[in-house]
């Protein structure tokens, strides 16, 4: 338990924006949003850097196995080398 009065919990979503309307997915963020306030870490694996990077607190890029980039999300999309996979 963090603070003793609740034991530490976890969830993983994959591609968890992918076919969302626009309008679901500024209400998912703030059901995720909600959900870190109860103290619940999540660890999301997200194509979608823009919306990863609205809700994440650290953001790590992967490019063919390889970790490119790991940081503050906002530093994440100035950074040449995410940029350049995401180009493909």
């Amino acid at each position: 338990m963090r603070d003793g009065t609740r034991p530490d919990a976890a969830a993983f979503l994959h591609e968890a924006f992918e076919g969302l309307a626009p309008v679901v997915v500024k209400r998912f963020r703030d059901a995720v949003l909600k959900i870190e306030d109860l103290g619940i870490s999540l660890l999301i694996a997200e194509s979608n850097l823009a919306n990863a990077a609205r809700i994440a607190d650290r953001l790590y890029a992967i490019d063919r196995g390889e970790i490119i980039f790991e940081g503050k999300p906002e530093q994440a999309l100035e950074d040449a080398n995410v940029m350049k996979a995401l180009r493909g």
